[in-house]
């Protein structure tokens, strides 16, 4: 039988995350949620028991900070952290007269919701429970695009997306090798059907050749993967 749970979860208003904590909310765990839009997680999670959703950016390193201090004060004890913040738009939708222009935007972007919400949770928790960090599991969702080399025909219009997923997968690699951590899990998933994949990729969606996973085939996945 495996013990009660506190996960704190980002990212939990998208496809991926909700799915997720959702999963976790079944099987009797608590979980936390930093969020953006307290009116959409009140939609997704409705009356459920053992969620707790409270407005943080997570791009504001102090912000994150403070909701932490302000949880551990409450005597809240996480046992896993999961990061699934994150979005992907293609580089031709960014502002620039150029295609090294509309990169440049597409790689701040995607490095500030893709990379920077991942590091001021992981700082945060590193500052506020330094006595059970070996107790802690991380786990962070990149993509299969961080394997994307210069050139792969799957790179194309993605340039911003690929080298944050990169950065963020490398920096789950170091944390792993570090072991300060009870473990550290970079999961790098390829096709999910998600409202962003959909946005982005339609002409995939409807590609019976392309091998894809929805949100919730993802999610049993994780919890074979994480023995949860």
């Amino acid at each position: 039988m495996h013990m009660n749970k506190t996960f704190i979860i980002t990212g939990c208003t998208g496809d991926l995350g909700s799915s997720f904590a959702k999963k976790m909310l079944a099987k009797g765990h608590t979980v936390y949620i930093p969020v953006r839009s307290l009116e959409k997680a009140q939609r997704i999670f409705e009356n459920q028991q053992g969620v707790y959703y409270e407005v943080v950016n997570l791009e504001d390193a102090h912000e994150v900070m403070m909701y932490l201090k302000n949880l551990s004060v409450q005597g809240v004890v996480p046992t896993d952290i999961a990061l699934f913040a994150g979005d992907l738009k293609k580089d031709h939708k960014f502002p620039g007269e150029t295609k090294e222009e509309k990169e440049r935007e597409s790689i701040a972007y995607h490095r500030r919701v893709n990379v920077l919400t991942a590091q001021t949770v992981i700082a945060g928790v590193r500052d506020v429970y330094p006595e059970i960090l070996s107790s802690i599991t991380l786990v962070g969702i990149s993509s299969w695009a961080a394997r994307f080399e210069p050139g792969h025909p799957y790179r194309v219009d993605e340039e911003g997306y690929v080298i944050a997923k990169a950065e963020l997968s490398s920096i789950l690699s170091d944390l792993k090798k570090e072991g300060v951590f009870k473990d550290v899990v970079c999961e790098e998933p390829a096709f999910i059907i998600s409202t962003i994949t959909t946005r982005e990729f339609p002409e995939l969606i409807s590609d019976p050749s392309v091998k894809k996973m929805t949100p919730e085939e993802y999610t049993e996945h994780l919890v074979s993967v994480l023995d949860l």
